[in-house]
C-alpha cells in the first residue's frame, strides 16, 4: 500500500542518502514544473487563459518544493531543516516561497518585514487602510485561480473564482526552478553542491542580498561540469540564479497566522471613531 506524504522519512536516512533522494526528487519536480510551462503556454497561445491560471496555481506551488527541497539540503541545523517537511505540504509556506522568490529582497531582514504582509488570516485594506476586510491574498488568488466559489464578501454574496480577470498569477519562480534545472542544481550533483557551499554559513537580519549571490556562484561553480560549454541559454540560467536565489527561509515562521474578524472590525471602529465620531457616523 502506496503512503503519501512521506518526506518527513528522509530524516531516518544518513546525511549522504538524503541528499541522494533530495537530488532524486528535485529531477522529478524539474521535469514537472518543465511540462507545465509548456502546457501554460500552449493554452495561453490558444486563449485558454482560466485553464493557463489553474495550471500556473500548480506549477507555482510545484516550483516552490523544488526550492524547499534544495533549503532542506542548504540547512544544517537538523531541527530547522526538517521544518521543511511541513512547508513541502502546506500551501501557504509554499505560495510564500514562491512570491519572496520572485521579489528582489534588499537583505534578510526585508524578507522577516514582508513575512508580517503575507503570513496573516485576514487583512484591512481601501482607500482608507481599513474599509474592507480580506482573506489571505495568496491563498485567495490561488483559490480564484483553481476554484469557483460562492463567497461572503463586505458587499453580499457573490460568485468568485474562474474568471483570469480577478487574479494575476507570476512565473518568475518557475522561471527560476528551469534555470537551476539548465544549470543542472535539480539533480544529486547540485545538492550536493549546494550543501557543501552552505555548510557554516550563518546570516542575520542585516546580511545583504550579495551573500546569497555569491553563495549560488559557488554553487554553480561546484555543480557545473569542468567540460560544460558557454551557451546564450546557459548564460541567461546564470545569471538568474544569482540574482533571484535568495536566502534560505526555514529559519522562519512561514504558516498562517490566525486573525480574527472581530478583531478587524474593531480597528475598523477605532478609525471610524477617531475620524468622525462613532455615534455621528451610525
Amino acid at each position: 500500500m502506496k503512503q503519501a506524504r512521506r518526506l518527513h522519512r528522509i530524516f531516518d536516512l544518513k546525511r549522504e542518502e538524503r541528499l541522494s533522494v533530495i537530488g532524486d526528487g528535485l529531477e522529478h519536480l524539474g521535469a514537472h514544473v518543465q511540462q507545465l510551462m509548456l502546457s501554460i503556454e500552449r493554452l495561453l497561445r490558444e486563449g485558454q487563459k482560466s485553464g493557463a491560471g489553474a495550471l500556473q496555481a500548480i506549477c507555482l506551488e510545484e516550483s516552490a518544493k523544488a526550492l524547499i527541497l534544495l533549503d532542506i539540503a542548504r540547512t544544517h541545523d537538523q531541527k530547522m531543516a526538517r521544518k521543511g517537511c511541513d512547508y513541502f505540504y502546506s500551501h501557504l509556506p509554499r505560495l510564500i516561497y514562491a512570491n519572496v522568490h520572485a521579489s528582489n529582497p534588499a537583505d534578510f531582514g526585508e524578507i522577516e518585514r514582508y513575512l508580517t504582509w503575507l503570513r496573516p488570516s485576514h487583512y484591512l485594506d481601501g482607500p482608507n487602510d481599513v474599509d474592507w476586510i480580506w482573506r489571505n491574498n495568496l491563498l485567495r488568488t490561488r483559490e480564484n485561480a483553481l476554484y469557483v466559489d460562492y463567497e461572503e464578501t463586505d458587499e453580499g454574496y457573490m460568485w468568485t473564482g474562474g474568471d483570469p480577470d480577478q487574479f494575476h498569477i507570476d512565473t518568475e519562480t518557475a522561471r527560476l526552478v528551469l534555470a537551476m534545472k539548465h544549470a543542472g542544481l535539480l539533480t544529486e550533483r547540485g545538492v550536493r553542491a549546494t550543501a557543501g557551499v552552505w555548510k557554516g554559513a550563518s546570516f542575520d537580519s542585516g546580511t545583504r542580498w550579495e551573500f546569497c549571490r555569491d553563495k549560488a556562484q559557488e554553487v554553480l561553480t561546484a555543480a557545473l561540469a569542468p567540460d560544460t560549454g558557454p551557451s546564450e541559454g546557459l548564460g541567461s540560467a546564470l545569471r538568474l540564479i544569482r540574482e533571484k536565489w535568495t536566502f534560505p527561509l526555514l529559519s522562519l515562521d512561514l504558516k498562517e497566522e490566525a486573525v480574527s474578524m472581530e478583531t478587524l472590525r474593531e480597528r475598523q471602529d477605532r478609525y471610524l471613531s477617531s475620524q468622525y465620531g462613532l455615534d455621528d457616523y451610525w
